[in-house]
């Protein structure tokens, strides 16, 4: 259903007004109580609105002037409406108040109805709860389908077991260690068991499948030889399963699997929307029966759920053929072609908001490069001002591996630097599977082109990640910071530990500039070299090392103590001088674990030197065909190790912008004094290159 409020605006364009955009704009609910009485009665658009306001916490210095009481102060939630000419429906989408800091809210698409072969239908009435016999059938019917029909599917189903994937969570159950291994020998009585693992079994017998495997039960817990071996066969344990379960609304494993519900409730809502007035519409109609879709529905009911927050669990979804999704009023299906849920009719799509933009089909599980990879690029890209798709590196596309093989990863190590881990050592362990099938059965390379989270191909791109400064509440958050323990060397990714994840290197052999053919790429890997606790090249990493050949530049970090994504610059120092000149488009790595040491500083009556340099690295060509300007020089920025001449350790990143063209030629371009053979690092003065080793 929906809400009286949601009802007058869409319907009768209640509160409406035209604020001069390609879009007709409304007041939504007055204050915070009224969303979430209309949330707690089911309307589904408020219940969305609401699940996103659960997750912001209130902003600072909200305007309280009497003279600044205009309707975005007054109005707890605002709306827009526009059309959508590609999609051929209308677009809804919400913000909040200042006071949670005009977030984005919620994103809806209403699709007039008619478009379809078939009407809208349900698979069953809504039932009290998910254990019920209806719920299974849908559940036991999507994975027949998936085993008969589904191409890519059924070639795997090579055991007859299921996998659980859970939230440990912070409430002790019985698991397997060396004290437990004799009872679990003997065997143990159901009700020693927590209410999840209870749920599984109960499922599985309904199956008709025997077995079982969930990772507290089969790992003893206490050996790190048999977890580490365990640990390394991931990839073929969660594949070969016939199905995963997972356990995704619980937060721990006293929750279970089935949840009671609501079977008044009603999940897909029509409306009758009146579109006088809304720009660009095709139908020349004032009214229009639209069908409402959710486009956080598939995030908020999946992607966010807890489970789903674990960076064990993304490996676990990844790598089984199917996964079946308990969340906390329905079920829902995802394999490697497909994706349902309960609560959509088949000939609904799932379409997913992505930073502000819509994709269509852009699954997860979806691992197609030439499908899949090529859709996420073409989406990250965008377009140009003439409305044409942007392409780059076209000559990549056939290559082998194919530079969309490349966009996949770059979406899994993006999702997954995001992902909670109880135990920091295991960045690199929980993400082997995934490496492995990558590897494998994508990139079509060898074990050894795997990189401690990156690969050998392109790696001089791929160094170039970033984290990316948050500022919140009007303060500068040190969000991210390096594990107490080694786990990986400072040029990967992986070194780092952040919540808000990192910005992937856009895999390229970068080559010459197609319009300009100027030099795009100023560094080259001379060597790599990795130390590992076993002969596993997807396992963990004690010690490494790139050798890389390029040309740097002393500089000096300020740290301004400005709460802002401008908090930290940067200056050149050449020939001796400390140029004007300053560099805030700065990206450091951690923050909180490096500063203040590496910025220059007074200490008392000593001066301490943050031994920083700078080496330019490549031109961001991102926006290489939207204009003929120069493009973003992207630079690493290395610290010197002390006591170690020739050896750095990687602090972040920073860009040039392309608007500063005498800038990047300053920093691009060799002193008079020679400066170069001053560094603290061997110098080729026939190749003009440094030789540069970074832990």
């Amino acid at each position: 259903m929906i809400c009286d409020v949601c009802k007058q605006m869409l319907e009768n364009q209640k509160k409406s007004y035209w604020k001069g955009t390609y879009d007709l704009s409304f007041e939504h609910h007055g204050d915070e109580l009224s969303l979430r009485e209309s949330a707690e009665k089911h309307c589904c658009i408020c219940t969305a609105i609401w699940w996103k306001v659960g997750k912001l916490e209130k902003g600072e210095n909200i305007p309280n002037s009497p003279g600044l009481a205009t309707w975005e102060q007054r109005c707890f939630t605002r709306a827009s409406l526009s059309y959508v000419h590609q999609w051929k429906v209308y677009r809804l989408d919400f913000r909040l108040s200042p006071l949670y800091n005009s977030e984005r809210a919620g994103s809806f698409f209403l699709k007039p109805k008619g478009f379809e072969k078939q009407a809208h239908r349900h698979r069953h009435e809504i039932t009290n709860s998910t254990s019920t016999y209806e719920v299974f059938r849908l559940a036991k019917n999507w994975l027949d389908e998936c085993v008969t029909s589904h191409r890519m599917c059924r070639h795997w189903i090579e055991g007859r077991y299921v996998t659980l994937s859970h939230c440990w969570g912070l409430t002790p159950f019985l698991h397997l260690n060396n004290a437990t291994l004799s009872r679990f020998e003997e065997g143990v009585e159901l009700e020693a068991l927590p209410k999840t693992f209870r749920h599984a079994f109960d499922f599985a017998c309904r199956l008709g499948v025997r077995y079982i495997w969930i990772d507290s039960l089969c790992i003893l817990q206490d050996s790190q030889e048999d977890w580490l071996y365990q640990s390394a066969q991931m990839d073929q344990v969660y594949n070969n399963s016939l199905c995963n379960l997972s356990a995704t609304a619980a937060g721990n494993s006293t929750v279970g699997l089935y949840s009671k519900r609501d079977e008044t409730q009603s999940w897909t809502d029509d409306v009758d929307l009146k579109t006088d007035g809304i720009p660009g519409r095709d139908d020349l109609t004032s009214k229009q029966t639209c069908t409402i879709l959710d486009l956080t529905f598939w995030q908020r009911i999946i992607d966010e759920a807890p489970v789903n927050k674990r960076g064990w669990v993304l490996q676990e979804r990844l790598i089984a053929p199917r996964v079946l999704h308990f969340c906390h009023d329905q079920i829902a299906w995802e394999c490697w072609e497909k994706d349902f849920a309960e609560s959509r009719p088949d000939n609904l799509p799932l379409h997913q908001l992505t930073g502000g933009s819509v994709i269509d089909g852009n699954r997860l599980k979806g691992m197609i490069p030439s499908l899949n990879g090529k859709m996420l690029r073409e989406a990250r890209l965008g377009k140009n001002k003439h409305g044409e798709q942007i392409t780059i590196d076209e000559h990549l596309v056939h290559a082998i591996p194919s530079i969309y093989c490349f966009e996949l990863w770059k979406r899994v190590v993006e999702v997954y630097s995001k992902c909670l881990l109880t135990k920091s050592y295991d960045k690199l362990i929980a993400l082997a599977g995934i490496a492995k099938i990558m590897s494998r059965r994508i990139l079509n390379g060898k074990d050894e082109n795997y990189i401690a989270g990156m690969w050998r191909t392109y790696l001089e791109s791929q160094l170039l990640w970033r984290v990316d400064p948050v500022v919140e509440k009007g303060k500068f958050l040190l969000h991210s910071a390096r594990p107490e323990e080694y786990r990986a060397p400072s040029w990967t990714w992986a070194a780092v530990d952040t919540p808000y994840g990192v910005r992937y290197g856009d895999a390229t052999d970068y080559g010459q500039d197609p319009k300009k053919k100027e030099k795009s790429l100023f560094i080259h890997v001379d060597k790599v070299k990795l130390e590992r606790r076993t002969r596993d090249h997807f396992g963990i990493v004690t010690g490494g090392y790139v050798v890389l050949k390029g040309v740097l530049k002393k500089i000096v970090i300020v740290d301004s103590q400005r709460e802002s994504y401008t908090r930290y610059h940067w200056q050149l120092k050449k020939d001796g001088k400390l140029l004007d000149e300053t560099y805030k488009m700065i990206y450091l790595d951690a923050p909180k674990s490096d500063c203040p040491g590496v910025v220059d500083r007074q200490d008392g009556k000593k001066f301490v030197d943050g031994r920083m340099y700078c080496l330019p690295a490549a031109r961001d060509r991102s926006n290489l065909e939207l204009e003929e300007s120069p493009q973003e020089l992207i630079c690493l920025l290395l610290q010197a190790i002390e006591g170690e001449p020739g050896t750095f350790r990687r602090i972040g990143l920073t860009k040039i912008s392309r608007y500063h063209p005498k800038s990047q030629e300053e920093v691009l371009g060799l002193s008079t004094s020679e400066d170069e053979a001053k560094m603290p690092c061997p110098w080729d003065a026939v190749a003009k290159k440094h030789t540069i080793r970074v832990i």
